[in-house]
């Protein structure tokens, strides 16, 4: 989670810093205009939050399953949002924006699934 959690605050960084060269990369020349650049910085503010509070929870003693879980449903829904839009994905950015939601999500999926493991039972 701790690695997640810092691709998480580095993506959202450079979508905030340069989000017209993110867009530009993931979705094509065509897609860095204003407007797309609102939704990337709107989308990079997400992931920094994530990152920030995901750190923060890794820290503490009993780290809050809400907040994995939020991570997994965030993710989860990134990678539906790239099947639904898969015909307006650029093809050299579908099965990387498909299977990054993907990835990141059974990656909390898996930390809750060992962390329950490890909880005694009363």
């Amino acid at each position: 989670m701790r690695n997640l959690s810092m691709t998480r605050l580095g993506v959202g960084a450079l979508g905030l810093l340069a989000p017209r060269m993110f867009a530009r990369a993931f979705f094509g020349r065509g897609s860095a205009g204003r407007g797309t650049s609102v939704l990337v910085r709107a989308w990079a503010v997400r992931e920094v939050a994530l990152g920030l509070i995901t750190m923060h929870e890794m820290e503490s003693e009993e780290p809050s399953e809400r907040v994995v879980q939020l991570n997994a449903a965030v993710d989860a829904a990134d990678a539906v949002s790239a099947i639904i839009g898969w015909p307006a994905i650029p093809r050299r950015s579908r099965f990387a924006t498909f299977l990054g939601g993907l990835g990141a999500a059974a990656v909390s999926g898996n930390f809750l699934r060992s962390s329950l493991r490890s909880t005694p039972t009363a």
